[in-house]
């Protein structure tokens, strides 16, 4: 099963043939984020973004592995490991989780997953997002100029901007074929933004800093505690826990990081401090999810 569907260009996609005009297309507003979906198997939940692995989630109590945070999307689906679980088996939910990249969202909208289809909230009850629906185009229809009129109605009331519009067929299959539609200042914004040569929106450190993981922070605190003899973590070991877990990053994830960003300038004083703001979240979110039992009882009744 693919991890996540495959979104042509419209254009393109007419041009070619691959559109079935027979079709009827739902179009939501493509948001800004990262590309995520939960899959639910026999055994458990499995998140990704696009072909990363990030996190699985087991049936039998206790049974979690998170391989990587992906800024904060494995804990969100974690925390709705129930709900996600009373799906069918074989469920495929595909969405973004909503982070800061390019356009500039209210607050209380990030750190959110917002679904493509609807039908997982209003049929199956998911407490998470939707992409918002701006209609339903018959596949007989000027598909390009009826798309970007959506776009254009829902970018003139709103402050924040689009990426563009997404069309899925009716009803909509998971793996089918999907079809954006960009806006051009988004486009234009977006290679300007990451140019391998240029700081993107002054965002090049918090990119780096994500890439440190909370497995990779997991192990770090491992490690603190056996130097202890099993004596576990209080909040006086955060300057030993923030050292080491930047040691950690440095020595083994900047090479690779730096490399996946075309290797752009950077201000190593604010990667620090990015990287003091990521262990310290991290810090928080381990001790109040209590699936690492590392720190002191102590330090996890001062952060319920």
């Amino acid at each position: 099963m693919k991890k996540f569907p495959k979104i042509t260009h419209l254009g393109k996609a007419l041009a070619d043939g691959d559109v079935n005009r027979d079709n009827t297309y739902r179009v939501t507003v493509k948001m800004d984020g990262a590309n995520s979906s939960v899959r639910v198997d026999e055994d458990g939940l499995r998140v990704f973004s696009r072909g990363r692995n990030l996190a699985f989630i087991g049936r039998e109590a206790g049974n979690i592995q998170i391989w990587d945070s992906f800024r904060g999307l494995s804990e969100y689906v974690l925390m709705r490991q129930n709900e996600f679980l009373a799906l069918p088996t074989k469920s495929h939910v595909f969405g973004e989780w909503l982070v800061h990249h390019s356009l500039p969202y209210p607050a209380e909208m990030y750190q959110e997953m917002y679904v493509f289809d609807p039908e997982w909230v209003v049929d199956f009850g998911l407490t998470v997002r939707t992409c918002e629906v701006l209609g339903i185009l018959p596949g007989k229809a000027d598909l390009v100029a009826e798309a970007d009129k959506l776009m254009r109605e829902y970018v003139a009331r709103t402050v924040f901007g689009a990426e563009g519009v997404v069309l899925a067929p009716l009803p909509t299959y998971p793996n089918s074929y999907r079809f954006k539609h960009m806006h051009e200042k988004f486009i234009e914004q977006h290679k300007k933004a990451w140019s391998p040569t240029k700081v993107f929106l002054g965002a090049i450190e918090t990119a780096l800093a994500g890439f440190y993981s909370v497995r990779s922070y997991q192990k770090v605190c491992q490690k603190i505690v056996d130097d202890k003899n099993g004596e576990k973590l209080t909040t006086r070991d955060t300057p030993q826990v923030l050292g080491r877990c930047k040691n950690d990053f440095y020595e083994e994830h900047f090479a690779g990081a730096i490399k996946k960003l075309g290797y752009p300038v950077i201000d190593t004083k604010k990667l620090n401090n990015e990287l003091d703001n990521r262990v310290r979240d991290l810090f928080i979110t381990e001790m109040t999810s209590g699936h690492l039992p590392v720190y002191a009882e102590a330090e996890l009744r001062r952060t319920a």
